[in-house]
């Protein structure tokens, strides 16, 4: 039970520094945004196991790309479309870090809100994966 609990606050944690890197994400509550985002961020992954577990899909790293993905967007799509009151995305663009010692340029500008949706899933389960995988 303690490693439940675990895995999930690390999972919202996780998600509160993907959507810390989103620069079109505007949040009226601030923290307490990026928080209810992650909690509706790992109750998606758990759904996600669970839906593998119910209907028996094996326990490969895309098969979790998948599900999670699909189930993250569902719900960031939701919640932009009907509590945008909450946190809601708006037209945003890929690079653009100044890091210490360089910065990385703009790679590409994403207009469409679903592709800043999908692509902010796809990098809260890739980000996601890549920590259990170091943890265990």
């Amino acid at each position: 039970m303690k490693k439940k609990i675990f895995d999930f606050i690390l999972n919202i944690l996780i998600f509160w520094v993907v959507l810390d890197l989103i620069p079109g994400l505007k949040t009226p509550y601030g923290g307490i945004s990026k928080f209810y985002g992650g909690i509706v961020f790992a109750i998606a992954l758990e759904l996600a196991d669970t839906l593998r577990s119910v209907f028996g899909l094996p326990k490969l790293i895309t098969v979790r790309v998948i599900l999670g993905t699909i189930l993250t967007f569902g719900v960031l799509w939701v919640i932009n479309s009907f509590a945008a009151n909450v946190f809601s995305f708006g037209p945003s663009f890929v690079g653009g870090a100044n890091m210490i010692f360089f910065n990385i340029p703009k790679l590409f500008v994403v207009q469409d809100i679903n592709m800043v949706l999908l692509l902010t899933a796809l990098i809260g389960n890739f980000c996601s994966i890549i920590i259990f995988k170091i943890k265990h």
